[in-house]
């Protein structure tokens, strides 16, 4: 882990003591770093979501057309039945 001191002691040739001074008091030390691994775990809880929402979405749209295609019909078939009274 990189502490501020060592960040200081690494940056001090590159960029100056006073630069790396003020480098190394903004720059929080790093406690908590995400690995390779933790990125690809997340990735597949990501991908996994993805198919959820996907299977959500599907079950929706179904759901939907089950109520509202005989709504719609109904509707149509009520406009037809006045307009061929006319």
């Amino acid at each position: 882990m990189v502490t501020s001191v060592r960040l200081y002691e690494m940056l001090k040739d590159k960029v100056g003591e006073e630069a790396a001074m003020a480098l190394a008091e903004i720059v929080p030390a790093a406690s908590n770093l995400a690995t390779k691994d933790d990125i690809a775990e997340l990735k597949q809880q990501i991908a996994e979501l993805e198919v959820k929402f996907a299977q959500l979405e599907t079950r929706l749209l179904r759901w939907t057309l089950v109520f509202f295609a005989p709504l719609w019909v109904a509707v149509l078939g009520t406009m037809l039945a006045v307009l061929l009274q006319v």
